[in-house]
């Protein structure tokens, strides 16, 4: 029986108007009358559409009656029933629901269609579940999907499946709420099917095989089924171009490879780099036939560089008379490419033509030439790596074109930095020696004005690989004779991201400066906050009422996050600061001293600080304010005060993935942290070379290291080297605890004889005498204890004896 719906026009419901199959379509596929949503009023039905509609509703009923025979829904010989009213299922079959009376006339017509021409192919079934999850009936779709899985699941069946309806229609039932698990099932089942099909190199050959066969039938169903295998098919096509002795093949892969149009880009684009010339050739040409802005950029290359063949220029030039008109003047053209390459690297332009996304996993296949392999592969990435990737290509299409445009070099390398230091990851390091064999010969004068650059454009990844060729190819020469206010390295740790601050501490060690440079306190403090990393991630929440504070705090320790308080501003600062920990910041507009919003300013100007995503909490009238400021970050969140915890749950969730470009994991802030120990030890170990970098301004951060960060082993022997009054009470209050260690409390006593051989006792008379209190109360301890103890009161006699100072008072009746 004839379907009242065309199955190649899928319905869709807007907020205004739902499209509603006209019987019409029974005569002339296509027509569609419009209803009114609510009202569900047939429109524009006037004149010789009076008469048309008439005689398609006696053609419709007739069509019914003679319909109703084959009803699956009904027994054989049953006697008719209202439309939209199905007959009792035959035992054990899936039963559509009733029809909701309640729902508007449009709506009905559709489900009553629907029941009276019942899809049978698997097409028409995905059609009908497309259709019912348009006019939001998910029980209808649901029964639909039901049916189309008890189909089957041959793989060319869902391949070809995949190709009639789209691979976005089952992207959607992969993540539908009302058709779970089966709808996710049966999508995953449909696109790996699909994959497979479309990957199997034999069949692929098969149909190209068939490009050249006599029958004209043959090939054109050749060429239909290798688009419909899509990008893929493409590459197969231009990899035919590899053997020569296949050349009595070229004409006919050559037309089919151009027939493809725009939905070949994504190869055409990778295959215009090959080092095999008749691939370039071949990739070029059929670019040049392609009316789209990427494949024209694309063309430049072979327009304008001086490296392009005779032969192939005259060809594009050719064939972009043919697409275009004329050729596009040079200057026009390369601003152009200039302006969407800077587009692409910066994050601005997320159109990603030439890569196909996947909006499930998020990433992004994007083809490549494999320079050693020759061929085509594809390469899976994040979406915005995808985009500097493409950035990438074009930048350096600018750089063949004209290599002494400065700009255009400074794009190429940027482009290339921040690729490779996004495939590679954060903390890996960017060799020089590959580097330069691919962009070219480098220097430290260059390399510091790219990071500057890379810095000015908040090109994270970009600064992170600047620093590890700086570190590499630099001297110390770049921050001790700097010309400009703040040397790049500082500027990168200044930029406010983690990696990027410890790439540029890497590269200051390697550089090792021996003399006093501009923000040598910045990266001395650096170093501190690198090294008081640990393992659980911690959040701050700032509110005026502690106890309000402290409930949103153990709403975060429930769902994993430690949380800690802070009753006003000036608190909430010092301590956001000074804490390497602190992944997540809450806070509320009742804190004051200075103003909340003052606060954040704070914050965002302080390297430390600047990049972590931040809840503002409001409980007051002026949300607009708060908005305002959020409107300019994007790691900035108003919301209204809540202590709901799948709320929280749900913000802290949000808030990781505001950490781009990337996270910092358990692993890399631990080795963040052990090489930023190891720096300063090695600072603190020659006071003469090192003088500069005063360590005296962080005593309570070393302090604190003794027990929160797994590095108290290092710390000891930090304040050991560091020698001061603090460091020396700190030792010995550390060694006098009996729940630590023995073997660190041995230590502790070392390292405090070291610093009395450096700068003598600094203790206070009140702090000699607590010494030998806890002697005395050791009594009742272990003998390690006592002994311990012990060893500390003798280094202070002797040290006291040497200087002909006595004893206190309390010693004696201790001995």
């Amino acid at each position: 029986m004839t379907a009242f719906m065309n199955p190649k026009l899928p319905i869709r419901r807007s907020a205004r108007a739902l499209a509603v199959p006209s019987p019409l379509g029974v005569l002339w596929p296509g027509v569609r009358l419009p209803v009114e949503s609510g009202l569900g009023r047939l429109c524009g039905l006037s004149g010789w559409w009076r008469a048309a509609w008439g005689l398609a509703f006696a053609l419709w009923m007739v069509a019914v009656a003679s319909g109703w025979q084959d009803d699956p829904f009904g027994a054989a010989g049953a006697p008719a029933r209202p439309a939209g009213q199905p007959a009792a299922a035959a035992a054990g079959r899936a039963q559509l629901p009733p029809i909701n009376e309640s729902l508007d006339k449009g709506r009905r017509l559709i489900l009553e269609n629907l029941r009276l021409t019942p899809p049978r192919t698997a097409f028409e079934l995905a059609q009908a579940v497309r259709t019912t999850l348009d006019i939001e009936q998910s029980a209808e779709s649901k029964y639909y999907l039901e049916q189309l899985v008890k189909l089957g699941d041959d793989d060319l069946q869902l391949f070809e499946l995949c190709g009639e309806v789209g691979s976005d229609f089952f992207l959607m039932l992969h993540s539908h709420p009302d058709l779970q698990p089966l709808a996710s099932e049966y999508a995953q089942k449909v696109l790996t099917a699909a994959d497979r099909v479309a990957n199997d190199p034999a069949r692929l050959q098969e149909l190209i095989a068939k490009l050249s066969d006599q029958s004209i039938v043959i090939r054109q169903h050749a060429f239909n089924q290798l688009r419909r295998v899509g990008e893929k098919g493409a590459a197969a096509l231009l990899e035919v171009f590899l053997d020569p002795s296949r050349g009595s093949e070229f004409g006919n892969v050559r037309a089919a490879l151009r027939g493809y149009g725009d939905s070949a880009l994504g190869p055409l684009l990778a295959a215009v780099n090959a080092n095999e010339i008749q691939v370039r050739y071949e990739a070029v040409s059929a670019l040049a036939r392609v009316k789209q802005p990427d494949a024209l950029n694309a063309i430049a290359r072979p327009l304008f560089a001086s490296d392009t063949p005779a032969a192939i220029r005259e060809s594009v030039e050719q064939a972009i008379r043919q697409t275009y008109g004329r050729i596009p003047a040079r200057d026009q053209l390369l601003s152009k490419l200039y302006q969407r390459a800077n587009d692409q690297l910066l994050g601005r332009d997320r159109t990603l033509n030439q890569a196909k996304l996947d909006l499930i996993g998020r990433t992004a296949d994007v083809w490549r030439w494999d320079y050693q392999a020759k061929k085509l592969v594809t390469k899976q990435v994040s979406p915005e790596t995808a985009g500097r990737i493409l950035a990438l290509d074009r930048a350096a299409d600018l750089s063949r074109i004209d290599p002494q445009q400065r700009d255009y070099r400074q794009l190429f390398l940027l482009a290339y930095l921040d690729t490779a230091k996004r495939l590679v990851g954060p903390d890996a390091v960017l060799r020089a020696t590959d580097v330069q064999a691919e962009v070219g010969p480098l220097t430290a004068d260059e390399l510091d004005r790219l990071l500057h650059a890379a810095v000015d454009k908040d090109l994270v990844p970009a600064m992170a690989g600047a620093c590890d060729l700086i570190g590499e190819l630099g001297t110390a020469a770049l921050l001790t004779s700097n010309t400009r206010p703040t040397c790049s390295l500082v500027r990168a740790i200044q930029a406010g991201d983690r990696h990027t601050q410890f790439a540029a501490l890497r590269a200051i060690a390697q550089l090792d400066p021996q003399q006093a440079y501009a923000g040598s306190s910045v990266v001395l403090g650096t170093a501190v906050f690198l090294a008081g990393f640990g393992e659980r991630p911690q959040a701050l929440v700032g509110h005026k009422q502690i106890p309000v504070a402290r409930e949103l705090a153990l709403t975060l320790g429930d769902l994993g996050v430690a949380g800690r308080t802070a009753g006003d501003s000036k608190a909430f600062f010092q301590e956001a600061t000074s804490d390497s920990n602190l992944r997540y910041f809450f806070l509320c507009d009742s804190l004051q001293y200075p103003d909340y919003l003052e606060l954040i300013q704070l914050l965002r100007a302080d390297w430390r600080t600047k990049r972590v995503p931040l809840v503002v909490m409001v409980e007051r009238d002026d949300v607009k304010r708060a908005e305002r400021l959020a409107e300019a970050d994007s790691r900035t969140i108003v919301i209204s005060l809540t202590l709901d915890q799948p709320a929280v749950g749900r913000l802290v969730e949000r808030m990781r993935r505001s950490f781009e470009p990337w996270q910092l994991t358990s692993e890399q802030g631990d080795a963040q942290s052990d090489f930023a120990v190891s720096w300063l030890l090695k600072v603190a170990s020659d006071r003469t070379a090192y003088r500069f970098y005063n360590l005296n301004e962080h005593q309570e951060n070393l302090t604190d290291m003794l027990y929160a960060s797994g590095h108290s082993l290092e710390a000891i022997r930090l304040l050991g080297r560091l020698g001061s009054a603090v460091a020396q009470r700190n030792l010995l209050s550390f060694a006098s605890e009996n729940e630590f260690p023995v073997e660190l409390r041995q230590e502790a006593v070392r390292a405090f004889e070291e610093a009395m051989k450096r700068n003598g006792v600094l203790l206070t008379t009140q702090e000699i005498t607590l010494q030998y209190e806890r002697y005395e109360a050791s009594q009742k301890e272990s003998g390690e204890s006592q002994r311990i103890l012990g060893r500390i009161l003798d280094l202070i006699e002797n040290y006291r004896t040497s200087r002909g100072e006595p004893a206190p008072a309390t010693s004696q009746s201790g001995q």
